[in-house]
């Protein structure tokens, strides 16, 4: 490799250095273990992106019936997010979730047979 090939290689090294540490911030992807519901037909799990820059930070609630691969994101909480607090209620089996209403970005609706979600201020 010639000075040439060695110059683009250290350019490039540089490049990559400098743009994963200020235009990528440093985050932390965590899930939680599933919680299921009393009889066990249902579960829910959240998902929680911490990155340095607390503006790009995350969380998402998601929901599944057991035995099943895909999930459902019923709640999208942004950067405000600071707790979450989730438990089952059984007959029928309903999902209480307790979140600052300012967190909240986005609420689905649970899909398919998937309980209901209510959600109420801490």
């Amino acid at each position: 490799m010639g000075v040439l090939g060695l110059v683009i290689v250290g350019t490039l090294f540089v490049a990559y250095d400098l743009g994963s540490s200020f235009l990528l911030p440093a985050c932390q992807l965590t899930e939680t273990p599933p919680e299921y519901s009393p009889d066990k037909k249902f579960y829910y799990l959240s998902r929680v992106l911490k990155c340095a820059d607390a503006t790009q930070s995350r969380a998402e609630l998601l929901m599944g019936a057991s035995g099943k691969s895909d999930k459902s994101v019923v709640l999208e909480l942004g950067p405000s997010f600071k707790t979450l607090r989730a438990s089952w209620q059984a007959a029928p089996p309903e999902l209480h979730v307790q979140v600052a209403a300012s967190a909240v970005v986005k609420r689905s609706p649970p899909q398919g047979d998937l309980p209901r979600v209510v959600v109420t201020n801490p």
